[in-house]
């Protein structure tokens, strides 16, 4: 082979090879440019590379309660003299699971709303604000699941729906007299 032919094959070797360099290169690059950077400051500063801290655009805050639930929760309200109102209750942070035959996930499910004794801050009951998609199968599998979680860890769990009226009255006094036949279960069991 002729020593002009093999420069000229190495020549072509070396543009193709650095041609798939920079198209790899401006791909990366095109890539690096939707990623924004965030310092933080728990993490101290000579930790920081570009690849350590690339946030995604694909999140965005969402609203903390949907307009239902912030809806019944300052209906709500009123129960704060005697009692503390907190929504969105993960029953991990209410339960302790004590058997190993089922997996802990199962208590990563969220409560809309737990009614707690101000003083104690023991939970009295849990409240479920069930709209449309508790009609779905799936829900209402997950539906069915909580309620037995609850009651094998003897915690009340009472429901509203969406698509019925829900009074101010009506939600207060409900709450109230359940509360209240709750205790007087306790104090029987206790005796």
């Amino acid at each position: 082979m002729p020593k002009w032919l093999k420069i000229l094959i190495h020549i072509t070797l070396l543009f193709t090879t650095c041609g798939i360099g920079n198209i790899i290169f401006y791909l990366v690059d095109k890539n690096e440019k939707n990623i924004e950077y965030e310092q933080n400051d728990d993490i101290p500063n000579n930790y920081y590379h570009n690849y350590h801290n690339k946030v995604s655009r694909n999140y965005i805050q969402k609203e903390f309660l949907s307009n239902n639930e912030k809806n019944f929760y300052n209906k709500l309200q009123e129960l704060n003299t005697d009692y503390l109102v907190i929504p969105q209750i993960s029953l991990a942070s209410v339960i302790d699971k004590k058997s190993t035959e089922r997996f802990h996930n199962e208590l990563f499910r969220i409560i809309d709303f737990g009614i707690f004794d101000k003083n104690s801050l023991k939970l009295l009951l849990l409240i479920e604000l069930n709209d449309s998609s508790h009609t779905l199968p799936a829900r209402k599998r997950r539906d069915i699941r909580v309620k037995q979680i609850c009651n094998e860890a003897n915690i009340k769990l009472i429901t509203f729906y969406t698509n019925m009226p829900n009074e101010k009255e009506y939600i207060i006094n409900r709450i109230k007299t359940e509360i209240k036949k709750s205790d007087l279960e306790n104090n029987q069991i206790i005796s």
